[in-house]
């Protein structure tokens, strides 16, 4: 889904996991940065329809940040 702002929040939401899943936010301030150097920004399980939901706050002192979502 695309991204959402609401009171100070960045709002990302998903689905067509797996019910039940994990997974893990990852994000990154520079889009060069390979992957595997990402930092987790969170982990949760997916509900029961394999949706996701989080609200991240917004940092007016970063230029970019770029998110990527992983499901084993």
């Amino acid at each position: 889904n695309p991204p959402i702002i609401s009171g100070g929040k960045l709002i990302l939401t998903g689905g067509g996991g797996t019910p039940g899943g994990g997974y893990t936010l990852l994000t990154s301030t520079n889009l060069l940065t390979p992957l595997a150097n990402w930092k987790t920004n969170t982990t949760g399980t997916l509900d029961g329809f394999g949706a996701f939901s989080n609200n991240i706050p917004v940092s007016g002192s970063e230029a970019a940040r770029f998110f990527d979502i992983r499901t084993p």
